[in-house]
């Protein structure tokens, strides 16, 4: 139990969850691996600088689905030989006319950054 962050009821049950969930990551991430008495200064540190720069706000935080998705097709793109989509299906658990979109997609994508615009104005003057 000592390794625990205890807090007055009286805190705002919000910046609690904030700083447990801090506390707990700075203990059990193994890049990190906290002792709990600096453990709990830093979640308390976090949370007390949440508090008093967002406190007061309605802040809506995202569960970033779309960033997931887009580090997974960056890596799907890597992992991409050109005719590969069953393997790449069955890596992320997806269809192979799913894993077809991405790269397609990925693929414009790519084209676009490495190919010149052949009408953009600063061209044409």
């Amino acid at each position: 139990m000592a390794n625990h962050l205890f807090l007055d009821d009286s805190y705002p049950e919000v910046l609690a969850d904030i700083a447990r969930t801090i506390h707990e990551r700075l203990m059990e991430d193994p890049r990190i691996k906290l002792p709990h008495p600096i453990a709990a200064e830093v979640a308390m540190s976090v949370a007390e600088h949440v508090r008093k720069n967002i406190g007061g706000v309605a802040t809506y935080i995202p569960r970033g689905i779309n960033y997931e998705l887009t580090l997974r097709d960056k890596q799907m793109w890597m992992d991409f030989k050109g005719d590969n989509y069953s393997e790449l299906a069955r890596k992320y658990n997806l269809t192979d006319m799913r894993v077809r979109q991405v790269m397609e997609r990925i693929s414009k994508i790519e084209r676009a950054r490495r190919q010149q615009n052949l009408f953009e104005a600063s061209d044409l003057a």
